[in-house]
């Protein structure tokens, strides 16, 4: 896909352009929330279920990838 698509498909760039102004503002509020200690509990309860997750969906016969 080319850019002029993109924007096409996007309203000229708009939801990209906002995906970019929030992410800075996502990752500065990440930083603060990691000086909590109960969501540092939580986030890696939540990241080790997504983990896990992704080997239970698999067929069986899938071998994981290391």
């Amino acid at each position: 896909m080319c850019a002029s698509q993109f924007c096409q498909l996007t309203r000229d760039g708009e939801v990209y352009h906002e995906y970019c102004l929030n992410y800075s503002k996502a990752m500065t509020y990440l930083e603060r929330l990691r000086k909590n200690d109960d969501f540092c509990e939580f986030e890696k309860v939540g990241t080790i279920a997504i983990y896990d997750a992704r080997y239970v969906a698999q067929p069986t016969g899938v071998e994981e990838q290391a």
